[in-house]
């Protein structure tokens, strides 16, 4: 998945309480280093809806959407337009977070390869987490 400028994976935090916090596990991208460790409600934003769904989310306007949760962009210092989020669903059927993709390069959107690729993805990603 090569069109993508940020891309961040979150691990719901299994110390909380019944895993009430997702941490920036890992990130890569212009503002990586201000989401590492971020922590968040495991039920907050796109990512926490598409946990708690356990389906994919593709947001074409993120600024439109009300579910976003900005915090995490004024703590990195990232814009965030438009997202992917696929969560980490393990063969035991445990989620284990989310996989996030945000903001294609330029002007360009989402296509539905984007998400298809970020499934399988998220698909070994979850696997190597059990």
């Amino acid at each position: 998945v090569r069109s993508r400028r940020q891309r961040q994976m979150c691990i719901r935090d299994r110390r909380t309480p019944e895993g009430s916090q997702l941490v920036f596990a890992a990130a890569k991208g212009p503002r990586s280093k201000g989401v590492s460790e971020l922590r968040i409600p495991a039920n907050a934003g796109i990512a926490g809806v598409s946990l708690g769904a356990n389906t994919a989310m593709w947001v074409r306007e993120v600024g439109r959407d009300n579910r976003h949760y900005s915090d995490a962009d004024e703590k990195s210092g990232y814009q965030t337009r438009a997202l992917l989020a696929v969560p980490l669903r393990g063969p035991s059927g445990r989620t284990h977070g989310v996989l996030e993709l945000l903001n294609p390069f330029g002007d360009a959107a989402f296509e539905e390869w984007h998400l298809d690729a970020a499934q399988m993805v998220s698909a070994k990603l979850a696997t190597r987490l059990g």
